[in-house]
């Protein structure tokens, strides 16, 4: 099973976040054990390191934050197309469209 994990879950972890990072430390333990397959799509990515950096404020120490992500999960690609379809998808919030 593929799961796309949402920005805010990863930051709940990463930044320890009440109330919502023993959850979400728990998901990256799933995902670590391979209980599924954990993905973060490529601009959440970007968005993560601008999150995480204003915590960090270290280049250095945010890029050692995505580089343990990325080897606990798959990044996808968004491509135009997904962007195209998400405007007329059912799906009232846009960046959810995209997503899905």
């Amino acid at each position: 099973m593929r799961i796309l994990l949402d920005t805010c879950v990863i930051m709940d972890a990463v930044q320890n976040r009440a109330p919502f990072a023993d959850a979400a430390k728990k998901i990256f333990r799933e995902a670590a054990m391979n209980s599924f397959v954990g993905c973060i799509t490529a601009k959440a990515s970007t968005d993560i390191y601008h999150l995480a950096h204003r915590c960090t404020h270290s280049d250095k120490d945010t890029r050692v934050i995505l580089t343990k992500l990325f080897a606990l999960f798959d990044v996808l690609d968004t491509a135009a197309l997904d962007c195209k379809k998400a405007i007329s998808s059912s799906v009232a919030d846009y960046e959810d469209a995209v997503m899905i």
